[in-house]
């Protein structure tokens, strides 16, 4: 709130996240003509979205964050029509339907895009490019099906893509994405896409979070993937990759979580593991991994720490990672629950939030 020469008060960000609210949203909210920053999360409003809402003539709105209500039915095809100053829109977590707006496609100052956890049907909008301005796009937890489209390539701004969280998503992960080196959170989890990785993906040297487990993946792991030099976190469990664990994972040296599980991969651990000296979780079981003159080494060579279920793999897994001073516990073989500094944060922005700090 602010106050101006004249005593008369100017209302331009209303933030109350949190507080019960309940009922529609008011067209009355409209005639505060100076607010920028409508912030209602974690609350219980229902109903639709008033059309006022989108005309940036009549409510020149720069965020609008409605997450986590009861927030019902379609958007209208002009609800975004005269909407030429909104940057962040986040709707996730509501009860939205059917198709987007082909309104919201022409909104070119939006920023940050948040409709996860809808029931958001019909094909990912090819449309979504023309979005140019987009740093932040969460698709997730809604009911499309078809392709990622491969036109989402050109959204060189882009740091946050999220896109999955349902099986109707198919086909192939689209080469394109290696053209968003600005990314630093990939997520395209959860979904029936099948096919190689892109070794594209070894483009995105701002990566700190790359999400891919739990769909269908074949073939092996890219070892351009060892390029993502600032990768914190790492997770291609649940598919179906083949053959043997790149070496050049082990130049990933910020990695805090590694997980490989559920898959065919073969062969034996990279020796170059023990150079992941800040790894505190690392899943490999459900492969089919194996050794060499495993479990020659006596039990006390082994690090401090070390629960070993198989003889078969303590002495190998123990010489690989004694180097990684953190890792305090670890249960074997091919699962580990490693932990190191219990305050370290795993990389985990909160992707479309719009809030004070925005």
């Amino acid at each position: 709130v602010n106050h101006n020469a004249s005593q008369s008060l100017k209302v331009e960000r209303l933030y109350l996240p949190g507080q019960e609210l309940l009922g529609h949203l008011p067209d009355e909210l409209t005639l505060l003509s100076d607010l920028t920053h409508l912030l209602l999360p974690h609350n219980s409003i229902q109903g639709t979205l008033p059309p006022a809402y989108g005309d940036s003539s009549k409510f020149p709105l720069v965020a609008l964050d409605l997450r986590d209500n009861m927030i019902i039915g379609t958007l209208a095809d002009g609800f975004f029509a005269n909407s030429q100053t909104l940057e962040k829109l986040n709707l996730g977590v509501n009860m939205l339907v059917g198709r987007l707006p082909s309104s919201i496609f022409t909104t070119q100052s939006l920023q940050s895009l948040n409709l996860t956890h809808n029931n958001l049907t019909d094909e990912v909008p090819v449309e979504i490019s023309y979005l140019a301005s987009l740093t932040s796009l969460d698709l997730s937890y809604n009911l499309w099906r078809g392709e990622v489209p491969t036109e989402l390539g050109v959204l060189s701004r882009l740091e946050h893509l999220i896109v999955g969280g349902y099986r109707g998503i198919t086909g192939q992960l689209p080469t394109e994405i290696g053209k968003l080196t600005r990314l630093r959170l990939l997520d395209i989890s959860n979904t029936k896409m099948r096919g190689k990785l892109p070794a594209e993906i070894g483009n995105l040297l701002r990566l700190q979070s790359l999400d891919v487990s739990n769909s269908e993946m074949t073939e092996q792991v890219p070892s351009e993937y060892g390029l993502l030099s600032n990768l914190q976190f790492l997770n291609m469990a649940q598919n179906k990759l083949a053959g043997s664990i790149p070496t050049t994972l082990g130049l990933l040296t910020e990695l805090v979580d590694l997980r490989l599980n559920g898959n065919n991969l073969i062969g034996p651990i990279p020796t170059e593991f023990g150079l992941l000296t800040d790894l505190e979780v690392l899943h490999m079981q459900a492969n089919e991994l194996n050794g060499d003159n495993w479990g020659r080494a006596r039990l006390d060579d082994q690090p401090d720490g070390f629960a070993v279920e198989s003889q078969q793999f303590q002495w190998h897994i123990a010489n690989i990672f004694r180097p990684a001073r953190g890792l305090e516990s670890c249960v074997i073989p091919c699962q580990f629950h490693c932990r190191s500094d219990p305050n370290r944060r795993l990389f985990n922005p909160d992707i479309g939030a719009v809030h004070d700090g925005l």
